[in-house]
C-alpha cells in the first residue's frame, strides 16, 4: 500500500512540478558578477562574508554581495569601486569636511562593520599598491646631509582656526591671508600647507602610524601639504612628488603642553562627527618639534582611503610632549558609526626596494 502512495505521489510531481521560484528567492544560487562584489567585514584580521558564505566559494573571493529586490548592485559611498577621479573626489570630499554621513564617501574607514585597513585595496585601488604607507621606520638605514628646511610663515598667527570632526579624525585648518609653506630638506619645490590632522590609539602604548626601532607612539599629527606648481590639491594628488606630509609623534609627559591648551579645550564641542568649532590662534609651528634637522624620508601614499601614492614623507625623530589628560581629551570624541574615536592607524606596509633614509642636517 505504501510502494502505491509513493508511486501516486510521484507521478503527480512529474506532471504537475511546481512553479519556478521568483528571482528574489534564487538570488543566493548564482553567484554576482565580480564588478558587484561588496559587503565585506574584518573578522580576526580577514575579510569576510556579510551575506550567505556559501557564495563565497570558501573564503577565495572573500565577499558577499547585496541585493536590493531581484537584482545585485554594488553599494554607493565608500563601499563602491571607484575610479581614479572618484578616488581623488572621495579624498577630496574627506579632507575638506564635507559629510553627509557614513555613505558619503568620507567618514570612519576605520571600523565600519563593512570595511578596515585589510580591505581597502577591494574598494580602492591604490590602497593595494607597491609604494603605501605607514611604514616601520629603522636607525639602520641610509644617511645623508641635506640643506636644512625653510618654513615660510609657520610663526604667523592665522586670522582664525578651525577644528572639524571629520568621523575619522580631527582636522585643523587655518585662515590666514600668507599661507605657510615649506620647501628645503631635498623637497623638490615649494609645498603649501592645506590642514593637519590626528591619528591616536585607545591606550598610550599605540596610536601611531609609523615607528621607530619598534617603537610606537600615543599620537601623531601629519601636516599636510601640496606642491605649489601643481595649483592645487585634487591635480597634486595625481603626481608622485604632489604632495609632503610631515609627520610628528607625540610623548606622554607629567605636565599639559600650554601650547595645545586652545586646542584640547575645545575637543568637547566637536565629540560628534561633522561638528566643528573655531579656537584661539596659534601658529602652525606650534605642531613642530624643536629638533627639525633629524628625520626619515620615503617616498609614500595618504594612509587612509584612497590612498594615492603621491607623498614625500617626513617623520621627525624629536617629538612633542602631550599630558595623559590631554591625550584621553581625544579617546571621548565618537566616530562616524557613534563608537569612541580611537585606534584610527593604519597598520605598517611594506618598504618594498624603497629606499628609506634617516638624516642628519647641519
Amino acid at each position: 500500500m505504501r510502494l502505491l502512495l509513493l508511486i501516486v505521489i510521484t507521478t503527480l510531481y512529474l506532471a504537475f512540478p511546481p512553479p519556478a521560484q521568483s528571482a528574489l528567492a534564487r538570488r543566493y544560487e548564482s553567484p554576482a558578477p565580480k564588478s558587484n562584489m561588496i559587503n565585506k567585514r574584518v573578522e580576526d584580521g580577514k575579510c569576510v562574508c556579510v551575506d550567505d558564505e556559501e557564495d563565497c566559494e570558501g573564503q577565495e573571493k572573500k565577499c558577499g554581495w547585496s541585493y536590493k529586490g531581484d537584482t545585485a548592485s554594488p553599494r554607493s559611498g565608500p563601499h563602491a569601486r571607484l575610479s581614479v577621479s572618484g578616488e581623488v573626489f572621495a579624498f577630496m570630499n574627506r579632507q575638506s569636511g564635507s559629510c553627509t554621513g557614513p555613505e558619503s564617501g568620507g567618514l570612519s574607514h576605520f571600523h565600519s562593520r563593512m570595511e578596515g585597513p585589510k580591505c581597502w585595496p577591494e574598494y580602492y585601488s591604490f590602497c593595494g599598491g607597491l609604494r603605501q604607507s605607514p611604514i616601520k621606520l629603522y636607525n639602520k638605514t641610509l644617511k645623508t646631509t641635506w640643506k636644512p628646511f625653510q618654513f615660510s610663515n609657520y610663526d604667523v598667527k592665522p586670522t582664525s582656526v578651525k577644528i572639524n570632526n571629520t568621523g575619522d579624525t580631527v582636522k585643523v585648518t587655518l585662515n590666514m591671508s600668507n599661507t605657510p609653506y615649506v620647501s628645503g630638506g631635498n623637497l623638490d619645490g615649494e609645498y603649501e600647507f592645506e590642514q593637519l590632522h590626528f591619528h591616536w590609539g585607545s591606550n598610550n602604548s599605540v596610536g601611531s602610524e609609523h615607528s621607530i626601532q619598534q617603537k610606537r607612539y600615543p599620537c601623531e599629527v601629519h601636516l599636510l601639504h601640496y606642491k605649489k606648481s601643481y595649483k592645487d590639491l585634487e591635480t597634486a594628488t595625481k603626481y608622485e612628488d604632489g604632495l609632503a606630509v610631515l609627520g610628528v609623534f607625540f610623548t606622554i609627559t607629567k605636565q599639559d603642553n600650554t601650547a595645545l591648551a586652545g586646542l584640547i579645550s575645545k575637543l568637547a564641542s566637536v565629540t560628534q562627527p561633522c561638528q566643528e568649532d573655531t579656537i584661539s590662534s596659534l601658529p602652525l609651528s606650534t605642531f613642530l618639534p624643536k629638533n627639525r634637522n633629524n628625520f626619515y624620508r620615503y617616498k609614500g601614499s595618504l594612509t587612509t582611503p584612497p590612498c594615492n601614492e603621491a607623498v614625500v614623507w617626513t617623520v621627525f625623530s624629536d617629538t612633542l610632549n602631550i599630558s595623559a589628560t590631554q591625550m584621553a581629551a581625544f579617546r571621548k570624541l565618537k566616530d562616524a558609526h557613534g563608537h569612541p574615536m580611537v585606534d584610527n592607524f593604519r597598520p605598517p606596509q611594506p618598504l618594498g626596494n624603497r629606499p628609506l633614509y634617516f638624516v642628519y642636517l647641519p
